[in-house]
């Protein structure tokens, strides 16, 4: 699975392309918001790992930004936070799929690849 992981934080995106390369995945990672569009479009991945909170546009910004570009066809897309606080406020408002950052990543990769699969069925 092609997948790509925006974040603000250098060491998470590292850690989450060595974990999910380890997987047999093709991962892009994008430091940042920044850019992350523009490389979806060139690389066109099947899911996109965002960040929620980063400086000038957060995840939920950028989640809205790339639902309307140019993405054929379009990625999964999943916010992610540390803060428990968003990503409750998230699950209760139902408009993405959110994963915490808090925990195993284990999990959190696996959840990533199931909801990759049921979303190409």
């Amino acid at each position: 699975m092609r997948i790509l992981v925006v974040d603000d934080d250098e060491q998470i995106l590292r850690m989450m392309e060595r974990l999910l390369s380890q997987r047999g995945h093709a991962v892009e990672t994008c430091h940042g918001p920044f850019g992350a569009s523009a490389l979806a479009v060139r690389q066109r991945p099947e899911l996109i790992l965002l960040d929620v909170m980063m400086p000038a546009i957060d995840g939920e910004a950028l989640s809205a930004l790339l639902e309307r570009a140019p993405l054929d066809p379009h990625p999964q897309i999943v916010l992610w936070s540390a803060d428990d606080e968003t990503v409750y406020r998230l699950l209760r408002e139902k408009r993405h799929h959110v994963l915490s950052k808090n925990g195993d990543l284990a999990r959190v990769i696996d959840e990533l690849e199931r909801l990759a699969r049921t979303a190409h069925k």
